[in-house]
């Protein structure tokens, strides 16, 4: 983080944790699923439980909260060398990890959470990219 950048408080992340909580339980039937038997209103990540990249990739459609996102069709994309650096769905930027953990990922970021990223680079609390993985493709800033 750069030194004098202004950091968020601790409540306006605790704010913005329990606002990707409701949409995930909202949106996502796997999250749903996964923090149904949470109290209502935990804003500690220790709480939650864990996810691993084989399970969420295995759950894919289930998990993402933007209905339009479908595994199928990103998969059709990132197969097609022809098309990288294409936005799918006109609103997503997308990369993949190379899978030298054994299991390969294709991530998804919004194009204005991007731009957006660009101009406040270094301002933004650690927890709020742990966050934002909670609920990649969730169709909404933050």
């Amino acid at each position: 983080m750069r030194s004098g950048a202004p950091r968020p408080s601790p409540r306006s992340n605790q704010q913005q944790l329990a606002a990707l909580l409701t949409h995930a339980h909202a949106h996502s039937p796997y999250y749903r699923q996964l923090y149904g038997a949470l109290p209502q209103g935990v804003l500690d990540l220790r709480a939650l439980p864990p996810v691993r990249k084989p399970e969420l990739m295995a759950r894919f459609d289930e998990w993402v909260t933007d209905p339009a996102v479908r595994l199928r069709g990103l998969s059709v994309l990132v197969a097609d060398k022809e098309r990288i650096g294409e936005e799918y769905l006109g609103r997503y930027l997308v990369a993949t990890t190379s899978g030298s953990s054994g299991e390969p990922a294709i991530l998804l970021q919004l194009v204005a959470g991007r731009i957006l990223l660009a101009h406040t680079e270094g301002i933004r609390e650690p927890l709020v990219s742990v966050v934002q993985a909670l609920v990649l493709a969730q169709g909404r800033r933050i």
